[in-house]
Parts: C-alpha cells; structure tokens; sequence
C-alpha cells in the first residue's frame, strides 16, 4: 500500500478480487502466493506493458517516464487485435 500509494483496504479489495478469479493464494493473514494461472496472467500483463512502453519510447521518441505511465494504462484496455499489430511494428523496430 505504501509503496504504489494506495490505501491499505484498497489493497485487502484487490486481494481479495484476484483470489475469487484464481489469480492468488493467501495464508491466513499471511503471504500472498500467484497460482500457475495468476502467474500466467502476470506474465502476458508485463508482455504487454513491455512492448507498449517500448513501442512509445523507440518508434514514436515519448520520453521514458511518460511511456511507462502511458503503458501502464494501455495494457489493459487495448484489444488483443491493436496490441498485435503494436507488437509487429516493435518487432520489426528492432532488427
């Protein structure tokens, strides 16, 4: 809570929302543990965020704070169709 400045019941919600959808695990008032499909999901998030923040920083020069900020809202809304695309454009950017 105190490190992405949020609330501390803020959290408990998101906690407690991701166990419901299988994403996590938790000891009782104790660690908090990804699943294999919490895991997963955690891995093609930072794919995501990783190709958009690269996309707005090498091919359109955003600076690199604005790109990650920026990326990190995209993630989640663009539609699995435009991220492909994104994904093409960086990495044909790269080679």
């Amino acid at each position: 809570a105190k490190q992405m400045h949020v609330s501390k019941p803020s959290v408990n919600k998101a906690v407690n929302v991701l166990k419901e959808q299988g994403y996590l695990t938790q000891e009782t008032y104790g660690n908090v543990h990804l699943t294999e499909s919490g895991r997963n999901k955690a891995m093609k998030i930072y794919e995501r965020h990783t190709i958009l923040s690269c996309y707005l920083e090498e091919v359109l020069n955003i600076s690199h704070d604005t790109a990650e900020n920026d990326a990190c809202k995209m993630e989640h809304i663009l539609s699995e169709e435009t991220f492909n695309k994104i994904k093409e454009i960086v990495k044909s950017s790269q080679q």
